[in-house]
């Protein structure tokens, strides 16, 4: 149960640190004057909101992020025009959120076997 713990709170970690980098783009082009900073406050929320559910809900939140880290990296790799571009782009907005998402499932499993071995 404490690498499942420990693996969930590296996790929520990691996310914060990822929110707290939209967190401060978005003020720091709201205070110079920009107001699209508001922009990068959205995944801010998102990102909150999954490590709400990643800490209560390890499985549930896992596969979500992966989906998330998927879906996303698969826009960003679409919509890149450059071809030696797409990789980079798919990985630095998809990559994170396959990182979570393995990360908090690894934590899921070790506590489902866990509780599996207590019955």
């Amino acid at each position: 149960m404490k690498l499942a713990k420990g693996l969930k709170i590296t996790a929520l970690v990691l996310m914060g640190v990822a929110a707290a980098f939209f967190t401060f783009m978005g003020i720091g082009e709201m205070f110079g004057g920009d107001w699209s900073g508001v922009g990068h406050l959205p995944p801010v929320i998102i990102i909150v909101f999954l490590m709400w559910l990643g800490w209560k809900r390890p499985l549930a939140g896992g596969i979500t992020m992966i989906l998330l880290g998927v879906t996303s990296g698969t826009y960003f790799y679409s919509i890149m025009i450059r071809s030696e571009d797409r990789s980079t782009g798919a990985l630095t907005m998809g990559g994170p959120f396959l990182l979570f998402g393995l990360i908090f499932l690894i934590a899921a499993f070790l506590e489902r076997s866990r509780e599996s071995k207590k019955i």
